[in-house]
């Protein structure tokens, strides 16, 4: 059984009411899903790969649910070129300056968007999200989305256009020359 719905953060202060009620009603989801955009766009910002929210989420997953055996499907995440989160993880600002008007400065997305490096090293940092322990095993990866889409939500290996990006490279073993597509969303 997968459990109603899926978080759209790892919220470890959401899994606990929510897991009690599921148990509480009898049911014992042996798959959860979360969308987990932050830790791949993070990752591209300090240039290393970070799990700072999956991993206690995951941690706190496998002590709700212990005695039952579970898995963790990450059926959302990528690289968000257009986030607009101010604050993440316990920094307490994001120095980077936006590359674009679609992008609001000071936020995750600005640090990434316009930065083929900081875009390659997301997308690596995306394939360690199966590697966090301490809860049930990742046992799936979903990468959102595959084409951005012009003015709206982009975290896109292909630009609007249909052009790979670096992090497309990445993903292909291709050098991120060989990928010409726009590093940034378009406004």
């Amino acid at each position: 059984m997968i459990a109603a719905g899926s978080f759209s953060f790892p919220s470890t202060g959401y899994l606990a009411p929510y897991a009690a009620l599921l148990s509480s009603q009898g049911y014992h989801p042996g798959t959860w899903a979360v969308h987990d955009y932050g830790d791949p766009t993070a990752s591209g910002w300090v240039g290393r790969p970070v799990a700072e929210q999956l991993q206690p989420f995951a941690s706190a997953l496998g002590s709700q649910t212990a005695g039952t055996r579970n898995q963790l499907w990450i059926t959302e995440s990528g690289v968000l070129l257009t986030d607009r989160d101010r604050s993440y993880a316990g920094y307490q600002s994001i120095p980077c300056v936006s590359a674009s008007a679609a992008v609001p400065a000071y936020t995750l997305g600005a640090c990434i968007n316009g930065n083929e490096s900081a875009q390659i090293t997301s997308a690596e940092a995306f394939f360690d999200l199966a590697a966090v322990t301490g809860g049930p095993p990742v046992t799936a990866l979903y990468w959102y989305q595959f084409k951005g889409v012009a003015g709206a939500w982009d975290s896109g290996l292909l630009d609007p256009s249909g052009n790979p990006r670096a992090a497309y490279c990445m993903w292909t073993g291709r050098p991120p020359a060989a990928c010409s597509g726009s590093p940034a969303a378009q406004p």
